[in-house]
């Protein structure tokens, strides 16, 4: 045990991305949660601590789940993703990255009760000071059932065989995609493979144009977006594909008139930013949030507001 803890934290195994479910008798397929990819740690003289993917530790922002985790055996250590769900059940990215980058102890210790997280567990990688690294993901996670789970603690279902059914069922929740998981499959330390296996759902959400950037002939060549949340207009990064030659004109001309302070509570650090009143709202494609709850590959898909 003691040999095992000292080479803790570890790097998470990672799934390799692919375009396409599909079915085979060969893999499990689980829900891929909108959530905080974290190890729990239940070290051997009783300590719980957390590490996120790049071995940043936790634990001091999620007091909740480390009470909840405290039934792991010491030497024990679980993989997972935390949530946080929204009004609609649903988990939301933006609610979790608030959980994620509150920086002091009175305040995580105030979120915990105002907007609980939940760990979604989907692996075991050591029980008791015994390593199951090599041991088949199958086993691993029948051992993981075997844990007497508390409030906040979930372990993740898998599907047997049918991935394209399960990725439909997803999409028609609006939830990010699934992961494909060989039943073989050892825990490979700090790999990418495709052994394991991410399908993800193009996502809308609905944004407001807060500002733009413009090239070197004054054009407008991309605009700074943000979502309404809690505390105001917070900014989800910069979108250009998608709009028309048509619509940028429309959209300068409307700029020109409506020009103000800076609308967002984290303003974007980028170099030459023009600022507007947020009264433009539109749909954005995307296909994901990146650490920092930006979006990733957003395309406009249409303006919701008087544009035209």
């Amino acid at each position: 045990m003691e040999n095992a803890a000292g080479r803790w934290p570890v790097l998470p195994m990672e799934p390799t991305a692919v375009q396409d479910a599909f079915d085979s008798p060969d893999f499990l397929f689980q829900v891929k949660w909108d959530g905080v990819r974290c190890l729990a740690y239940r070290y051997p003289d009783g300590a719980l601590r957390l590490f996120n993917r790049r071995l940043n530790e936790r634990t001091r922002q999620y007091p909740d789940l480390v009470a909840a985790l405290a039934f792991l055996p010491p030497g024990t250590v679980v993989d997972g993703e935390i949530i946080a769900t929204g009004a609609d059940g649903k988990p939301s990215f933006p609610l979790v990255l608030r959980r994620d980058l509150v920086k002091s102890a009175a305040k995580a210790g105030t979120l915990a009760h105002t907007l609980p997280a939940s760990y979604m567990a989907f692996d075991l990688l050591w029980l008791e000071g015994v390593s199951l690294l090599d041991a088949p993901l199958a086993k691993r996670q029948e051992r993981l059932r075997t844990l007497p789970l508390p409030k906040g603690v979930q372990a993740v279902d898998s599907v047997e065989g049918s991935g394209r059914a399960l990725f439909a069922a997803v999409g028609a929740e609006g939830l990010e995609g699934i992961v494909a998981k060989r039943r073989d499959s050892p825990y490979l330390v700090g790999k990418k493979t495709m052994l394991w296996q991410k399908i993800k759902h193009w996502r809308e959400i609905t944004v407001w144009a807060g500002g733009y950037l413009q090239d070197e002939a004054g054009r407008i060549r991309s605009l700074l977006i943000g979502t309404t949340e809690e505390g105001g207009l917070r900014c989800v990064g910069s979108a250009a594909s998608g709009v028309t030659q048509r619509q940028w004109r429309l959209l300068q001309d409307c700029f020109n008139k409506t020009a103000g302070p800076c609308p967002f509570v984290n303003p974007p650090r980028v170099p030459g930013a023009r600022w507007i009143k947020p009264l433009i709202s539109l749909r954005v494609r995307f296909l994901e949030y990146s650490p920092n709850g930006s979006l990733r590959n957003p395309s406009v898909v249409a303006f919701t507001g008087d544009l035209e």
